[in-house]
């Protein structure tokens, strides 16, 4: 039974190869395209803390190289496309490379570093659950800011993090799983 169909032609002259495309390209939830180069200039137009620098002897160098920077920056384009992030695709760049830039920092304790500062201000606060005072203990509350981030494991560890998770779960093009034909 042809249901007055005949080859890729609906009844009303519309194309249904086009139409069945289309349906499956929004159910697969999958955004392909290119995205604008991105440079270090712009993350550090947005983030300027992670221009820091540190003189050792008569030798002053970035904290986090730029070779590092442009490592994330790299990571970041194959992670965001551009085309599903929209406006938000600038900010989220720098959230993203400013994440992994302070996990990057975590991870060079030293001596002479002055980069702990901007590590600090960038770890994720929770608030006091309990404290004592003998043998001083603190316990915090994790659940009340992170438990709407489900599944977002060690985005939660940063700020940034966490702000580009909340950010990419409001994006209108996040409509959850895909559906593979």
């Amino acid at each position: 039974m042809s249901y007055g169909l005949s080859g890729s032609t609906g009844p009303y002259g519309n194309d249904i190869t086009a139409m069945v495309q289309t349906i499956k390209a929004d159910a697969s939830n999958v955004i392909q395209g290119t995205n604008d180069a991105y440079t270090t200039v712009e993350f550090l137009a947005v983030f300027p803390q992670f221009a820091i620098t540190k003189t050792v002897g008569t030798v002053t160098s970035n904290v986090i190289p730029s070779d590092v920077i442009d490592l994330y920056i790299s990571m970041a384009t194959a992670s965001l496309v551009q085309l599903r992030w929209k406006s938000k695709w600038t900010y989220a760049m720098a959230l993203y490379v400013a994440h992994f830039c302070t996990l990057y920092m975590q991870t060079q304790a030293g001596p002479n570093l002055t980069a702990t500062q901007v590590v600090g201000t960038a770890e994720a606060k929770f608030p006091k659950q309990s404290k004592g005072v003998g043998d001083v203990s603190v316990s915090y509350d994790t659940s009340s800011i992170a438990g709407d981030l489900p599944g977002w494991a060690m985005w939660k560890t940063t700020t940034f993090g966490m702000q580009l998770a909340t950010l990419a779960r409001a994006l209108p093009s996040a409509k959850g799983g895909m559906y593979v034909w």
